[in-house]
């Protein structure tokens, strides 16, 4: 079919077909670029710069910042560039913008990024951004030693010279023996009975000594005492005291203090210083050295220890009596001790020369009117 058929000259022709050209090249010119456009990407220059975070620091002074090396990513292009030759796309008309269809998740996507090597800068860390450092304290003075480290040294009185001043010219050691007693007593208003036993031996540098008390078969009270044998008679170096359970004394004459285990303050020990049973030991052995300087009426003073405490015991010298015991009549010095408070127990001894001038009475008084009385039985060498 020609062109003259459809009515239709060559002019005509020319003209519908330039205008159908225009129209398509008007249509390519609105199109989105990204579309259309399958060249190679020009790629982006980036622009790195160093990220200082120190102004947005605490105005609190803090440590020296600590830098660390930030790996700071290249962003893919959001925008393709059009080829330079590629001429300017007309503005289109405002209602044909307002119809142009937003992107799909349809749409095929650029596949060209933008690729460049990691960049690195020095960060600073902002003190806020790492835990809150612990402000530096000023070097404090060691901090004194505690009181309970050493033993607290309990005030004492003067040092008393034993045997009331008239000094010691000599001591006589009695020797080993085992003296036996019949024991009565009352506690809490109850009277009982029972037995006794003092143990006393030595090799002539070192002694021990042991009393002990049962009753029906069962030991109510043990004392003990060890220490050496010197010139002026015993140095107790540890004295025990037993009744449910055992507490002690130590002697430490290096450091001239008596210590309790009960953690009770330590003492200052004095010249001469002995326990409860190495005492009744001492005062037959300075009798029996030397009786004569003491006279009835003497005082002999003598610091002593208990399992608690160090206190001075002042005995009065007494005169010789004659003594009725199980064992049998038996001459014998009594010496009483001076109480000094209201509620001290009250000792009364009798050191009989017979013996050696070791006790064949011991009689104990409490302030409440309890008591234990030992009464010499028999005796033998150990």
């Amino acid at each position: 079919m020609g062109l003259g058929s459809v009515g239709l000259s060559p002019g005509r022709l020319t003209a519908l077909v330039a205008l159908v050209l225009g129209a398509h090249l008007l249509a390519l010119q609105a199109t989105p670029v990204y579309h259309m456009v399958n060249e190679p990407l020009t790629p982006m220059k980036l622009v790195t710069r160093v990220i200082d975070l120190k102004a947005a620091a605490p105005s609190a002074v803090a440590p020296a910042p600590v830098t660390r090396a930030v790996a700071v990513a290249p962003r893919a292009a959001s925008v393709v560039q059009p080829p330079a030759d590629m001429p300017a796309p007309a503005k289109a008309h405002p209602s044909a913008e307002a119809n142009t269809p937003e992107p799909s998740v349809g749409m095929p996507t650029p596949t060209a990024e933008v690729q460049a090597a990691p960049v690195t800068a020095a960060v600073p860390i902002a003190p806020a951004l790492e835990p809150a450092a612990t402000p530096a304290r000023e070097p404090q003075p060691p901090a004194p030693p505690s009181a309970a480290a050493e033993p607290r040294v309990a005030a004492s009185p003067l040092p008393v010279p034993l045997g009331g001043g008239a000094g010691l010219s000599a001591v006589s050691i009695p020797g080993s023996l085992v003296l036996k007693y019949v024991a009565t007593g009352e506690s809490a208003k109850r009277q009982y009975s029972g037995e006794a036993t003092l143990v006393w031996r030595h090799d002539g540098s070192a002694y021990e000594a042991r009393l002990e008390m049962k009753v029906s078969l069962i030991t109510a009270r043990a004392m003990s005492s060890v220490g050496r044998i010197t010139p002026e008679g015993l140095a107790p170096t540890r004295f025990g005291d037993r009744r449910f359970t055992e507490q002690a004394a130590h002697f430490d004459r290096p450091g001239a203090r008596i210590t309790f285990s009960n953690n009770a303050p330590a003492a200052a020990m004095l010249g001469g210083a002995q326990d409860r049973l190495s005492l009744l030991v001492q005062l037959g052995a300075m009798l029996a050295g030397d009786s004569k300087k003491f006279p009835s009426g003497t005082s002999i003073a003598v610091q002593t220890a208990s399992d608690r405490e160090a206190s001075i015991w002042t005995f009065q010298v007494g005169e010789t009596q004659t003594l009725q015991t199980p064992g049998g009549n038996v001459e014998a010095i009594k010496l009483t001790r001076k109480l000094r408070h209201e509620f001290d127990q009250k000792i009364e001894l009798w050191l009989a020369p017979s013996l050696e001038y070791l006790p064949v009475r011991i009689l104990q008084t409490e302030a409440n009117g309890n008591f234990v009385d030992t009464r010499w039985r028999a005796s033998e060498r150990p």
